[in-house]
């Protein structure tokens, strides 16, 4: 493939990753403003909340197969428009019972977009034989930062909810039409990368769309990437109250724990692809799950404010580049159409990501918080070991444009 031509479908991937984190993290800003205004308690708006999720979850099962039918540029489109409408709907919204199906299109439409752009880019690190995953997660977490400051600002200049996020909206739609163009149509999405297992992923996709059927490493895949995505969770609903009640921080500084952990992820993901390159994918897996544990220790065992940041960063800068290599492996297992493999490893994931940290809540008031770090660190671990098998005799990527 011509540099050119391979670089403007890497652009075009990164504007559907960066569609991805800002298109819900606009709604981030508006959360207090909408607590406020129905006078909710929390309980209530975590019920709320929870629709977001229920409605990516909804979404997942049919991800894969929408992307072969229609492609990856026309189901990320259909997302921007359903996220779009459903961030719309809840600033309108005069009653709080309408914000619940809001919030479901919302997640159902992020999880679209999602699929979208890692489906495309697990097909394009097929056709180019560069590694980019890791890059393209980077520039999912710059869209989470970009989403949020951009109606933060809006807010803080002075106005309303409305105008707000109507004029972050109009960036969203404009990414979308101008740099989601170059995104693979219905006939590549189905059929780009057979060349992988000698022409046979066409029966795979057949068999998958007659039969539910997962290989092992599929799903042994999709668990290290629950493992993970829990482990993400923890550090953004847990982090803080560990630093609060086991370092005595006060509720003002607390926070820096998860500002750490979110920095070296967006930083080392960022830089993934040459990391990936220079060092071995699974030599970055296996260091990462380590990098993690080592993280975990220091939070837990050293007494300090600054060891406990040190921790989170450490813990971030290991699990930056697993879930995006795990993802990236899915693509090449035998036996099942690639669409179906990513979106399995990612629902797999999903379900971690809702799950985890409530049942690290669980878990903390049975053992205590401390004991329950330790406990997910000893996943994290598993997860390495794991990747070291599945592994072992996979061909290296090689370096992104």
């Amino acid at each position: 493939m011509e540099q050119s031509t391979a670089r403007r479908l890497i652009n075009s991937n990164r504007a559907a990753f960066l569609l991805a984190g800002y298109g819900i993290s606009t709604w981030a800003p508006l959360i207090p403003l909408v607590q406020a205004d129905f006078a909710l308690d929390p309980h209530e708006l975590g019920l709320l909340l929870l629709c977001v999720g229920i409605g990516g979850f909804c979404c997942m099962p049919f991800s894969g197969l929408i992307a072969g039918k229609i492609g990856c540029r026309a189901m990320a489109l259909c997302g921007t428009a359903l996220m779009s409408c459903g961030l719309l709907g809840v600033v309108l919204s005069a009653q709080v019972y309408t914000i619940a199906p809001m919030l479901f299109l919302m997640g159902f439409a992020g999880v679209l977009i999602e699929v979208a752009a890692n489906i495309n880019a697990a097909r394009l690190e097929q056709l180019t034989g560069r590694s980019i995953m890791s890059g393209l997660h980077g520039i999912y977490s710059v869209g989470c930062i970009l989403g949020t400051l951009c109606v933060t600002l809006l807010l803080s200049a002075g106005l309303n909810m409305l105008l707000s996020e109507l004029c972050a909206l109009l960036l969203f739609v404009l990414t979308a039409l101008t740099g989601c163009r170059a995104l693979l149509n219905a006939q590549q999405s189905r059929s780009e990368g057979a060349g992988r297992d000698g022409g046979k992923s066409g029966d795979a996709e057949r068999r998958q769309q007659r039969r539910f059927f997962l290989p092992g490493a599929v799903i042994a895949m999709g668990l290290m990437c629950f493992v993970m995505f829990s482990t993400e969770g923890s550090m953004l609903d847990w982090s803080g109250v560990f630093l609060k009640n086991e370092r005595g921080v006060s509720f003002e500084h607390a926070g820096w724990g998860y500002a750490a952990f979110s920095t070296a992820m967006t930083i080392f993901r960022l830089c993934g692809d040459q990391i990936v390159t220079a060092m071995g994918r699974r030599q970055v897996l296996v260091g990462g799950t380590l990098c993690i544990f080592a993280g975990y220790v220091l939070v837990v065992f050293v007494d300090s404010f600054a060891a406990a940041l040190a921790g989170y960063f450490v813990i971030g800068l290991g699990a930056s580049n697993i879930v995006p290599q795990l993802i990236s492996c899915s693509a090449s297992v035998k036996g099942i159409s690639l669409n179906a493999a990513v979106t399995a490893v990612n629902a797999i994931g999903y379900v971690g990501g809702l799950a985890g940290p409530a049942l690290i809540g669980f878990c903390a008031q049975a053992f205590g918080l401390p004991a329950t770090f330790m406990l997910q660190s000893g996943l994290v671990l598993c997860v390495g070991a794991g990747c070291f098998v599945l592994l072992r005799r996979k061909k290296e990527p090689q370096r992104s444009a």
